[in-house]
């Protein structure tokens, strides 16, 4: 019999990552916006600015201690252990790129989904579409 196939996003599926950008965003721009201030996907088009401006704020943020110590989404782990014990084959997709101005982030991503998911994915997909 064939596994289903579920692919999970990292960012906001598995580990929140807004809600942890933000305070990093509004500190380094003196703004304040939340959560409730997110409507699209293009963050430039709730922050204002350029697509670069919040990739490189992105960018920085990655090498924050606030990213690498990021938990996971309430309740993500329970969830992805139920889906795997359900017979469902699990993968991973993020847009993250696999490495930026010297930081390996693929390493850094891998290590975090297999410390707080354990043997859960079968395998990691890295789109790097922020950098495209």
């Amino acid at each position: 019999m064939t596994k289903l196939l579920v692919g999970l996003d990292i960012d906001e599926i598995l580990a929140p990552f807004t809600e942890y950008f933000l305070p990093f965003y509004n500190s380094r721009n003196n703004t304040t916006f939340s959560s409730d201030d997110i409507h699209y996907f293009e963050l430039e088009r709730n922050f204002g600015g350029t697509g670069q401006e919040i990739i490189s704020a992105i960018f920085d943020f990655y090498k924050t201690r606030e990213f690498l110590e990021m938990p996971p989404v309430k309740d993500s782990q329970y969830g992805t252990n139920e889906l795997k014990k359900r017979g469902y084959e699990l993968i991973a997709i993020t847009s993250r790129p696999e490495k930026i101005e010297g930081l390996d982030l693929k390493e850094l991503t891998l290590n975090w989904l297999e410390h707080y998911f354990p043997s859960a994915l079968s395998e990691t997909h890295f789109t790097s579409s922020l950098t495209n």
